[in-house]
């Protein structure tokens, strides 16, 4: 019996749920140290890293990761707290504040992105290379039409 489009769609969509708590619980469960940031600390210290050599605030913190302030405003106080991150006042305004990684940080940073790719490492081995290649360019093509999408509903 041959499936309908939206019997597929369903089943694609049901996987993909199914991948993303399985990805999410095996992430759960690696054993953390006290000061290991949490996934969503993950996600400032990686936008830490990536805009090192330029300000962001924390709205553009926000907007990228699609929290609030205030979330990012607590998650940012919770990696200070692990001294993972340092918060200096900027030398040119000081109403704004500059976010860099600790050497702690530093660590955690390649510790925690260790894990991570071990973690896709087993989720994907059962792929082959072509399999691989074939997923990637299938969720690029998603990717694009999602972006297609957005920016239509913006004009």
């Amino acid at each position: 019996m041959k499936l309908s489009r939206q019997d597929i769609l369903r089943n694609i969509e049901g996987n993909m749920s199914q991948v993303r708590k399985l990805m999410f619980s095996s992430l759960l469960s690696c054993p953390l140290e006290k000061d290991m940031p949490t996934p969503a600390q993950m996600g400032i210290m990686i936008l830490l890293e990536e805009t090192a050599t330029r300000q962001v605030s924390t709205q553009d913190f926000a907007k990228r990761l699609r929290i609030s302030t205030p979330a990012i405003t607590q998650l940012i106080t919770a990696l200070i707290k692990k001294k993972l991150v340092k918060r200096t006042a900027n030398q040119k305004d000081a109403r704004k504040i500059v976010l860099t990684i600790t050497p702690k940080g530093k660590k955690q940073l390649v510790r925690v992105k260790k894990i991570h790719d071990e973690l896709f490492s087993r989720i994907f081995e059962p792929l082959s290379e072509q399999e691989l290649l074939i997923l990637d360019t299938l969720q690029k093509k998603i990717l694009r039409g999602l972006h297609a999408d957005e920016n239509h509903h913006q004009d």
